[in-house]
């Protein structure tokens, strides 16, 4: 697949590489996804854990956990999550556009 916007423009939409990651999560590869996507990888292996969790809820039949934040640590994983993601695409507008990365 092409990415229309890095193909007009010369740089990388937020989420370019995540199908490499999906492929080389899904080969065991986690440094091959490390590399392609950062905070891709991050999202691949939590959604494998969330179904990993799911199963093993299903089978033994495991309360689900009920997680509640108080309002500053809302306000500070909004910012975490924020923050990750800018520094995240800074990484990939690096590799794409300085590093000649694919």
């Amino acid at each position: 697949m092409h990415c229309a916007l890095k193909e007009h423009t010369g740089w990388p939409c937020p989420g370019c590489g995540l199908t490499r990651v999906a492929v080389r999560v899904a080969h065991g590869d986690i440094a091959g996804a490390l590399d392609a996507n950062p905070l891709g990888t991050l999202a691949a292996l939590g959604f494998v854990a969330c179904a990993l969790f799911a199963a093993l809820q299903a089978l033994f039949r495991l309360p689900v956990p009920h997680l509640s934040l108080s309002e500053r640590e809302a306000r500070i994983s909004r910012a975490a999550v924020v923050s990750a993601i800018v520094v995240n695409y800074l990484v990939v507008v690096v590799r794409v556009r300085f590093l000649g990365w694919p």
